[in-house]
């Protein structure tokens, strides 16, 4: 029995899950827990949809949650570009922009979601493309409607450098960004970079995965520097991992 609830957590195939709970309910005197349906008190309203076609200028496929400013405008990240989304003049409604189109040359592909800087301008990482063999790019975004200004901070080649950023970046009080590649000058496990001006690599991950691989979302920054994330794979159990790098 113990042997198969061990199964049961190491799997990850829905279906060879419920065959191992069947097996467990026929062999033996488990019962499945028993889930109650929690009470809902909130109401959820969907403020806009975005179209299902392909060549729908708004783009489609929002990875990430949005970001909030202090005027209570959402801004986020799609398979198209950069928007917002802001109330109306009667705060009944939203109103939504594209602020920027992606080119193939800007990077394409976010998973994550945008951060602010103390001027209130929007950092982000895209996954693929880029001028340098279509890595990915770290990107920044001077919001200003439709003059809003995109700049391409930086264009990974595989070079030294890594490849595709699996998750967004994190600033500090400084201004130095940091965040992570999925794939590493070895082409694989990944990376943990700083970026000002130029970019250095702070820790790649072991070829073996002993200390993960492949670092997906965003990293964490406590306030003496330090920066916290997970990994998908890799580690002892080849399941993933949640590590601290300490910033010299």
């Amino acid at each position: 029995m113990a042997r198969l609830m061990m199964e049961y957590r190491r799997c990850l195939d829905s279906q060879k899950a419920e065959d191992i709970l069947l097996k467990a309910e026929r062999y033996s005197n488990f019962k499945r827990p028993q889930t109650k349906k929690a009470k809902v008190n909130g109401t959820e309203t969907v403020i806009y949809k975005f179209c299902k076609y392909v060549d729908c200028p708004d783009g489609q496929r929002p990875n990430a949650s949005p970001l909030i400013d202090s005027s209570g405008n959402l801004f986020g990240f799609n398979d198209a570009g950069v928007f917002e989304l802001s109330r109306d003049a009667k705060k009944s409604d939203w109103d939504f922009s594209l602020l920027h189109t992606f080119t193939y040359n800007d990077g394409f592909g976010p998973q994550s979601s945008p951060i602010f800087d103390a001027a209130g301008d929007i950092y982000g990482t895209n996954r693929l493309g880029g001028t340098n063999g279509g890595s990915g790019t770290i990107f920044k975004l001077v919001p200003n409607g439709t003059s809003s200004q995109y700049t391409v901070l930086y264009a990974f080649c595989g070079c030294g450098d890594g490849m595709e950023p699996g998750g967004g970046v994190v600033i500090d009080s400084t201004g130095n960004l940091f965040g992570t590649t999925t794939v590493d000058n070895q082409g694989a496990n990944g990376e943990i970079y700083e970026f000002n001006q130029t970019l250095q690599i702070l820790h790649e991950f072991a070829f073996d995965g002993s200390d993960g691989r492949d670092p997906r979302g965003d990293l964490a920054l406590d306030s003496a520097g330090n920066l916290f994330g997970t990994t998908s794979q890799g580690g002892s159990g080849q399941s993933g991992t949640i590590f601290e790098l300490v910033h010299q």
